[in-house]
């Protein structure tokens, strides 16, 4: 038999093993016939205390605002008024308008975008005037070159009668090329409930090199206001989601605003038992083209990228920022839910069922005996949950194999949505090492082998279970 994975049973002998198995395999002696009572083997003393994970939802009140990680630190000098004057928008820095660019959905928005260059370190641009009327909400997204060695930024700026200048918003990642994904845009808003209109300016600047073939494009958006928790468009100001560990944590107060509007997260795992969390988004607003990313942050303030996998990604204890957006192409306008749903790597096994033979008693003891294949049934749980879409191997191992090919069938399932399975192991064909003669009015010999059920999942176990492995039956007389 194999060496046992786990230190607490390797040294158990065979006596031992035995000993330990639950009164409904290890029957009572009965004959080699058929018992039909034993032919499913229905493993009535497991105990399933696993549970459901539950919902429940975020609202408005539970999302509390990220305080900035720390104040701008690349700015060299406030724009003043001559420089407003100089670049105005439309004027010097034209920039290309398309209505036909904002969603039908959002008719009352405005959408602009144009690409502009920065030559060297220091250098900027300056766009103004942007008008914000009472009740919108202004979004600003700069995409940068696919340079590593381009490091650009972006702030902006309320701007007053005397044309003085106030930092409202800032945005100053460190590039990080997230493979074809690029270095994450730098994105900056601001919201006007003051009840008249105001204006800003925006500052896109060079923190390192420049170029005069590789571009950033700027995008700008005014739309009608609708989620009251704008603005958030950069991780400085994501909004902090305590999740449970025992439900999912779908947040449904949120919305994209405009075509560029960015909705950050953050997500502290640190003491956390869980081991990945699923985010998706409600099939309508993925369908409008709203996606979820996920990054960590380093400590020279680079966005690097969490890989995402069947929309589960992996927590080690750290900070994680969530991202919803939205391409410039989609439907503005609309409540989103992100489902935020803790998984478990999976740590128990629970065999319920095994069909598929029956109790005999040869020499060695009361047995379950089984020929071409044997039908398990279980459960899959991690922390005390139920796991859905857990992978479970069961192996049927034959002591008189060496060939590992012989020696070992499995079957490799994935639980249902209520963590249980059924795994079908085909059986590779019995080596008949040992004999048992049956004296009757008719005399046969059975051949067959030993062995074992025992099925696997995460550091889950469940087994070993004892087989019979059936070979064949020669009548003698």
């Amino acid at each position: 038999m194999r060496k046992m994975k786990h230190k607490k049973l390797a040294a158990l002998t065979l006596a031992a093993l035995m000993a330990l198995m639950p009164m409904s395999v290890l029957a009572e002696e009965t004959s080699v016939a058929s018992d039909p009572a034993a032919a499913e083997k229905v493993l009535t003393e497991a105990q399933i205390d696993l549970k459901q994970l539950e919902v429940d939802s975020l609202t408005e009140a539970d999302l509390q605002e990220q305080t900035q990680v720390a104040a701008p630190s690349r700015l060299e000098a406030i724009p003043q008024a001559a420089d407003l004057q100089v670049a105005e928008l439309g004027a010097e820095k034209p920039m290309t308008f398309s209505k036909a660019s904002a969603p039908a959905a959002s008719a009352d928005g405005i959408y602009l975008t144009d690409s502009f260059y920065l030559t060297e370190t220091g250098d900027s641009e300056l766009f103004y005037p942007l008008l914000l009327e009472d009740g919108h909400v202004l979004h600003v997204q700069v995409d940068m070159p696919d340079n590593a060695q381009l490091d650009y930024d972006v702030y902006l700026f309320e701007v007053d009668a005397n044309l003085d200048l106030t930092m409202v918003d800032y945005s100053e990642y460190s590039t990080y090329i997230n493979g074809t994904n690029g270095t994450l845009s730098e994105a900056v808003g601001a919201k006007n409930a003051s009840g008249v209109a105001k204006e800003y300016a925006v500052l896109v600047q060079s923190y390192n090199g420049g170029s005069i073939n590789q571009p950033f494009t700027i995008h700008i958006a005014i739309y009608p206001m609708l989620d009251n928790l704008e603005v958030d468009e950069n991780a400085d100001f994501a909004r902090a989601i305590t999740m449970a560990t025992d439900r999912n944590t779908p947040v449904t107060s949120r919305a994209i605003d405009t075509v560029i509007d960015n909705d950050w997260f953050i997500l502290d795992s640190s003491g956390s038992p869980i081991d990945q969390v699923e985010v998706t988004l409600d099939s309508v607003s993925v369908a409008a083209g709203y996606k979820v990313e996920v990054y960590t942050r380093s400590s020279s303030n680079q966005m690097i990228r969490v890989p995402i996998s069947n929309n589960k990604f992996r927590i080690s204890g750290g900070t994680y920022y969530i991202r919803v957006s939205s391409a410039v192409t989609t439907v503005t306008g609309q409540n989103y839910t992100l489902n935020l749903i803790p998984h478990y790597d999976a740590d128990q096994v629970i065999i319920t069922e095994i069909l598929g033979g029956f109790d005999v008693t040869y020499p060695e003891g009361t047995r379950y005996r089984v020929e071409d294949s044997v039908t398990v049934k279980g459960v899959v749980g991690g922390n005390g949950f139920l796991l859905p879409n857990a992978q479970v191997t069961v192996t049927a191992e034959n002591d008189a194999w060496t060939n590992p090919s012989y020696r070992y069938s499995t079957a490799t399932v994935t639980t249902d949505s209520n963590g249980a399975f059924t795994a079908i192991v085909n059986l590779a064909p019995s080596y008949a090492s040992r004999s048992y003669y049956l004296y009757g009015a008719i005399d046969f010999i059975h051949y067959y082998d030993i062995g074992w059920l025992y099925a696997e999942s995460g550091s889950g176990f469940a087994g070993y279970y004892p087989l019979y492995i059936f070979a064949y039956s020669i009548y003698v007389g």
